[in-house]
This record gives structure tokens, sequence and C-alpha cells, in this order.
């Protein structure tokens, strides 16, 4: 008798389909369906920043900077349009006539970052190649020497400036009677230039504006200390002097020491 009333107390399938589902509050139901759309908008967030990549920093233009406008078409002609982080930081204190001693990376523009104020510096002084070199530039090889110089022709495409690439597997002599003529803009290799400097008496370095040590650190790592301390001592004193290391090493400390000491 207890078997047979608790069967009849349990539905047939058919009850259970007629018999209605209980109902969630009206509370919980919003509450999931709000749940729900947060989760949609997250996720086409993520997707959509996704697509869209990083957010990119706009740097000033080099058309805003306070040069000749000879140097402003040049850049714009090859290119060059809007500055690094890297050139909105270091050309303004350039162009102030202050000395640098910086620590580049790869893809920060360094080169740029020191041809644009030296050109302005030699403009703004209305230098003349009767007075021979104005700007010296070392690197620390003969390929980074001739890469340079590519440059420094292009940014002095629409300037009066002369210009010269200094480097071996050429004409000594040849280099010689160019120096003799003038060369506003000297780039070269540290032994090569030192050469020059004390063999080549036409070689007028007097007037100099401006020193540059690309890659101090590997020009040093190369063997090259002293040549770099003979050519600073040989130079005029009240110069700007401007220095671009990857890596702060003893021997530049020392560098950066000695021309400090020298002024």
């Amino acid at each position: 008798r207890e078997s047979s009333a608790a069967a009849e107390d349990v539905p047939t399938v058919a009850e259970a389909k007629q018999k209605p589902a209980a109902e969630l509050p009206s509370q919980e139901i919003a509450a999931a369906k709000a749940e729900a759309e947060t989760i949609e908008a997250e996720a086409a967030a993520e997707l959509a920043a996704a697509e869209v990549g990083p957010a990119i920093v706009a740097y000033p233009a080099f058309a805003g900077l306070d040069i000749a406008e000879a140097t402003k078409r040049a850049l714009a002609e090859h290119g060059f349009d809007d500055m690094t982080e890297f050139q909105c930081k270091a050309i303004p204190h350039l162009l102030a006539g202050k000395d640098l001693m910086g620590t580049e990376c790869t893809g920060s523009g360094k080169a740029l970052a020191y041809l644009v104020p030296v050109v302005e510096l030699l403009h703004r002084s209305h230098f003349p190649p009767s007075n021979g070199t104005g700007v010296i530039i070392l690197l620390p090889t003969r390929e980074r020497a001739q890469q340079t110089y590519s440059l420094v022709r292009d940014i002095l495409q629409y300037q009066p400036f002369s210009h010269g690439v200094f480097v071996g597997g050429t004409s000594r002599e040849a280099q010689a009677d160019q120096l003799a003529r003038g060369v506003n803009v000297v780039v070269g290799t540290a032994a090569l230039l030192l050469s020059h400097m004390r063999s080549t008496r036409s070689f007028v370095y007097s007037n100099l504006k401006c020193l540059v040590i690309d890659e101090v650190d590997l020009i040093l790592r190369m063997g090259f200390d002293e040549e770099l301390r003979i050519i600073i001592t040989l130079l005029p004193n009240d110069r700007q002097t401007v220095l671009f290391s990857a890596t702060q090493t003893g021997k530049v400390e020392g560098i950066v020491e000695d021309i400090a000491q020298l002024r």
C-alpha cells in the first residue's frame, strides 16, 4: 500500500510537460541580462583594440623648428617630416649651442639629431668656405662615415656649404687638395683625420664650430683612444662638442673628462 501511494504522487510524463516551469524573479533576469551585455561590450572593445593596434604618439614636425628654410626644404624632399622622441629632446638643446653627451638606441634618428643643429650653426654664423672647416664628424668605420655623409649631402642640398668624406681607400693627395679648397663639413674616421691634421698644412680647422664624435664607444673599442685625445687637444676649445654612444663605459667617461678639462 505504501509503495502504491508513493507511485501515485509521481506525475506522469504528460503531466510534467503540461506543468508550467518555475519562473525566475525579475531582478535576477535583469542582472543576468546586464552581465551578458557587459561581457559582450568588453569583448568588442578588445577586438577593436587588436585591430587598431597600440596608440601612435605624434611628435612635432621638423617644419616647426626655428631653422633655415633651405634645411626645411631638404628635409621635406627627402621624406623627413616628423621628429622622433630622441630628436625632440636633442635638437633644441643643440640649437641652443650646448654640448651634449647622448646615449642613443637603434631607430632613434640620432644622425639627424646632430646634423640639423650643426647645419643651422653654420647658417647662423654665415660660415664662408674661406674659413676652412666648421664641423668635423668622426665615425668608427669607413662604411658608417659614408652612410652619414650621404645624409649630410641630402641635408645640405640647398645650402652653400662645402662638404666631404675622408676615409681610407681613396687618394690622399686628392683629399689634401679638397681640404686646401676649404671643406666646411668634414666627415671621416679618426685615424685618417688625425693624419691630415698633422701632415696637410692647408687643412684649416682653427675656426671649428662643432666637433661630433658618433659611436664613440665603438671608436674606443677599436683602439683609437690616443687618436681621439690628440684630435681633441688640437682643435680650438671654444667649440660645441657632441658625443653619442650606445653604451656608457669607463673609456667613454674618460674621454668626456678629457674634454671637460680642456674647457
